[in-house]
């Protein structure tokens, strides 16, 4: 085929050319169209999941930090409990004669001197401690009754006063005096071992 064939059969088949090649300029123009118009839409829409997904790993970031807070502060708490129960509870055989002796000589250092001494105990089971009572009867002055209370609130062992019952005699007051103070229950599931 020659340049005048070709030639010869655009001229007979021209339109038959045109259609296509409009076709074509108009997908030219939507395509020029398009991204001049949406490429600045989509990019911001991009920016804009960018910045959401940033404030979502940073607010999940907040949460982790404070989710650890609270699981220091529930192994502290743990750890916490374990020490009263350890150290300041201790089991009964640990502490109940050292605090039965420091009662007597914290009374005896008041001017109050205790003739008998009743040890009545009862359970706590809901939390694995013994509750015992130091429960005497004494003779004294009320300057002796608070001295004592006053030792008693300086003592290391944690002992507390439950009841006081004051009656007037001659020539001292009839003091009764209930002190408890608390135990762990291991003695007890050793015991049952």
């Amino acid at each position: 085929m020659n340049f005048a064939q070709v030639t010869d059969l655009w001229k007979r088949h021209g339109l038959m050319w045109v259609v296509p090649l409009l076709l074509v300029l108009v997908n030219v123009s939507i395509l020029s169209t398009y991204r001049a118009l949406y490429s600045g839409r989509v990019e911001a829409i991009k920016d804009q999941a960018d910045q959401e997904e940033q404030g979502e790993l940073a607010d999940m970031r907040s949460q982790r930090v404070q989710l650890e807070r609270v699981v220091e502060r529930a192994r502290n708490s743990r750890d916490g409990i374990g020490s009263l129960y350890d150290e300041v509870f201790a089991t009964e055989s640990e502490r109940f004669t050292g605090v039965v002796r420091e009662v007597k000589e914290l009374a005896e250092r008041a001017g109050l001197r205790p003739d008998s001494i009743g040890y009545p105990e009862r359970t706590i089971e809901e939390h694995d401690l013994i509750k015992r009572s130091i429960v005497f009867t004494v003779s004294g002055s009320y300057g002796d009754l608070r001295r004592f209370i006053n030792f008693l609130e300086l003592s290391d062992h944690f002992v507390a006063l439950e009841k006081i019952e004051v009656a007037q005699g001659t020539p001292q007051l009839n003091i009764s005096l209930e002190l408890t103070t608390l135990f762990s229950g291991r003695d007890e599931e050793v015991a049952a071992l």
